[in-house]
């Protein structure tokens, strides 16, 4: 039997659901701005889910190996969908998850740890990847402040308070037309940790469901595959619609 935990279960459907709200919001209702409000929801979420998930995972190396297949996955229905040029948040998810190994690996020395993460960080930054290296810096304090929800919010207010700002003045330099009201959005990623630690204390009395491994690999790659799949069902919408 395998462990199911109720509290990630509850999270990841949230998560999911924003995230569909999101999308559809940007696609089909841009002028609708609390879709993308709701939407900012979304990815702190999943965040804390690959925070919480290097801690429970029996195998490292494939947690992290599974990110990334999904990630070559789900990025020609991201392509398909969206036409922004990035690649999809199983990259950034990845970055996140990879940092926080370096950081907690006691074998690897001071100098090494400093080194990789800083290469990685580097890495977030030059690539176009969601939510860039702000997601990264989000996932990565999700982890190491994951027990002090003030220190984590105030944390999650200047990552994001920063990130607007260098989005906006990034527009401003490159002569880019920016929509601030989606920009200033995104602070309310911060209202994510609330709606947290209001689920681990009352919605639950017990942690986790005991159901066998197949049911557990069901619910786990599920979730997984919900993202290309739904991307390429937003994509025949558009088609259709147009």
């Amino acid at each position: 039997m395998e462990k199911l935990y109720k509290q990630s279960l509850i999270i990841k459907i949230i998560a999911v659901v924003t995230m569909i709200i999101d999308h559809v919001g940007a696609l089909f209702f841009p002028q609708i701005l609390l879709l993308r409000i709701i939407g900012r929801l979304s990815f702190p979420l999943f965040g804390l889910l690959v925070a919480e998930g290097f801690d429970k995972t029996h195998n490292k190396k494939k947690y992290l190996f599974r990110m990334f297949c999904f990630f070559l996955v789900s990025q020609i229905p991201y392509y398909l969908t969206f036409h922004d040029g990035q690649l999809n948040i199983f990259v950034t998810l990845s970055i996140g998850l990879s940092t926080i190994w370096i950081l907690t690996e006691k074998k690897l020395e001071l100098f090494f740890k400093v080194l990789f993460t800083a290469c990685l960080l580097f890495i977030a930054f030059i690539l176009p990847i969601n939510y860039g290296l702000a997601g990264v810096i989000s996932i990565i304090s999700f982890y190491f402040l994951k027990n002090s929800p003030w220190k984590l919010s105030i944390a999650q207010i200047v990552i994001w308070s920063v990130y607007i700002g260098f989005s906006i003045l990034n527009g401003m330099f490159d002569n880019e037309l920016i929509n601030y009201k989606n920009e200033i959005t995104q602070l309310v990623a911060v209202l994510a940790i609330p709606i947290i630690y209001l689920i681990k204390k009352y919605s639950i009395t017990t942690e986790y469901f005991l159901i066998s491994r197949t049911k557990k690999y069901l619910v786990q790659y599920g979730f997984y595959l919900f993202y290309p799949v739904h991307l390429l069902l937003l994509f025949v919408l558009t088609l259709l619609i147009q």
